[in-house]
């Protein structure tokens, strides 16, 4: 771990919260759809809680040392960061039931806020596309009006 020569501003947001551990609180945001990513092709492994600890974490004194890879990195990059996360976190001492803690709520917490947006689009899934417009198919305004947006290409 790099302790870093500022202490981070922690952000007010839904997605920002604080656990406390054997070494204090720490402040965690529930990583976004970064963590598609490894979701997908990490399954239940180890590397997997690294990985989402590691797209959470937001240590006020602390950063980590490993990297995350890029958003289409493969499963080898994936494992590669996630064993980095568990490893610098085994060096630091952190209790392996407090890892194991945290990345289940991370993940509990990602999957509610991937829930809540699939549910937020099939509500919001009132566009019907044809050729040459997006047509609303609900009112979009108090008088009952369909907006019709005219496509750019006709």
């Amino acid at each position: 771990m790099l302790k870093r020569e500022t202490r981070r501003e922690i952000p007010t947001s839904d997605r920002i919260f604080g656990i406390k551990m054997s070494r204090g609180v720490h402040a965690f945001r529930v990583p976004g759809r970064m963590a598609d990513a490894p979701i997908g092709l990490l399954g239940g492994t180890p590397p997997l809680m690294g990985a989402i600890i590691g797209l959470g974490w937001l240590h006020v004194e602390y950063d980590l040392e490993a990297v995350a890879p890029a958003y289409r990195a493969d499963k080898a990059e994936w494992l590669a960061y996630g064993d980095a996360v568990l490893m610098e976190l085994d060096d630091a001492d952190y209790l392996p039931a407090e890892v194991d803690g945290v990345a289940g709520i991370l993940l509990r917490e990602w999957t509610e806020r991937i829930q809540i947006h699939g549910e937020a689009r099939e509500k919001a899934d009132f566009f019907e596309v044809t050729m040459g417009e997006l047509r609303s198919l609900r009112s979009t305004s108090r008088s009952g009006t369909l907006a019709v947006v005219a496509d750019s290409a006709t």
